[in-house]
């Protein structure tokens, strides 16, 4: 990494070390759970909201001109599905905010009103990563197939036609993995667009649920739609220092290492309601580091530092350093007949639980 992505982890770990109490850290990071993991979630989820933030946005038609999208039927298709795009986002945001509760960043999913006339002469914009999230949708079915929970019903899509869509979800994952480390912005793009497609459809996390399911002889496990939603879900929890808070569990660089823990320990084991709990907290701290702008260095929140100190140069370094390719792109997923029965029923169980306490 650069020298400016290193001081900015090393003030990152103090920011920990000088908010929150030695003793709680001491157990937090006892055990499965350091705090590195929760310093490289906090950096990885500042730079993709930067990056957001500084990315130029422009109409659909811009992009129809600048990808060559010129025939009357194919802008018709990008229309419609950018259409079912903002009418799912609005669906997400009222059901995950259905208490009252807002997890941070969701009031983005909220797309402009376009009643007014002001907005209806702006129109939509997108930046190129929207683009690329809408034109992912378009042309794959995995993303329709799991937000309409159809994947997960046999009834609607059968095993070798289940094979097919997820083998689509590969490739788009392989793809970008193409010449990601080359050119500072392939790398920043890349990543984040591999990341975000594993936050929104874990679909290597719950492949090797799946899996390690299938080997250990096992059908179901304890606490299912809590213990699954605590590392690939949203959450909403109190801390054990009194505070309530709601954030995304996508530590997709270190769930793996808690599969055998979920999959094997009983309800009332003492090491799991340890190590659940620690990575509950260490959550709590990601989302702090994250969003809490009480928290400061030298008057700044940890955002108003990366934004001053930091480059897209920076940011490639960071994600060549974190590189998300060597997660997601561990092995070859071989999908038998019970890895398809499993990762369905636990897919579902996490459709239908978006959130838990």
């Amino acid at each position: 990494m650069t020298k400016k992505m290193e001081l900015g982890m090393n003030i990152t770990r103090m920011m920990i070390l000088r908010y929150f109490p030695s003793e709680y850290l001491e157990i937090v990071f006892g055990g499965k759970l350091n705090i590195d993991d929760v310093v490289k979630m906090a950096i990885l989820n500042i730079i993709k909201d930067l990056y957001d933030k500084k990315s130029e946005k422009h109409s659909l038609r811009y992009y129809y001109e600048k990808y060559g999208i010129d025939t009357e039927e194919r802008q018709k298709q990008f229309t419609r599905n950018h259409e079912f795009v903002n009418k799912y986002r609005r669906y997400e945001y009222e059901y995950r905010t259905a208490e009252n509760d807002v997890f941070p960043g969701m009031d983005k999913l909220i797309p402009p009103d376009m009643s007014s006339v002001e907005n209806r002469i702006k129109g939509y914009k997108l930046s190129e990563m929207n683009f690329f999230e809408e034109k992912t949708i378009l042309e794959n079915e995995f993303t329709k197939s799991i937000v309409e929970k159809r994947l997960t019903d046999v009834k609607k899509v059968n095993n070798e036609r289940f094979k097919e869509i997820l083998c689509a979800y590969d490739k788009t994952i392989y793809d970008l993995s193409n010449n990601w480390e080359g050119q500072d912005k392939n790398a920043i793009f890349n990543s984040i667009a591999a990341f975000t497609l594993e936050w929104k459809y874990p679909v290597h996390f719950l492949y090797h649920v799946a899996k390690r399911m299938e080997e250990l002889g096992i059908t179901e496990f304890s606490d299912e739609a809590t213990r699954l939603c605590m590392l690939c879900g949203d959450i909403r929890s109190e801390s054990v220092l009194g505070v309530r808070y709601s954030t995304h569990s996508r530590m997709i660089h270190k769930r793996d290492s808690y599969i055998d823990l979920t999959l094997n320990e009983p309800t009332d084991s003492d090491y799991y309601i340890t190590e659940l709990g620690n990575f509950r907290e260490g959550l709590f701290i990601e989302a702090n580091l994250h969003s809490n702008h009480d928290m400061t260095v030298n008057g700044e929140s940890l955002f108003e530092w990366f934004d001053r100190e930091t480059e897209p140069h920076d940011w490639a370094s960071f994600f060549r350093y974190y590189n998300v390719f060597n997660i997601l792109l561990s092995e070859k997923k071989e999908w038998t007949n019970k890895r398809i029965r499993y990762f369905r029923r636990i897919y579902d169980l996490l459709l239908r639980n978006p959130a838990r306490r």
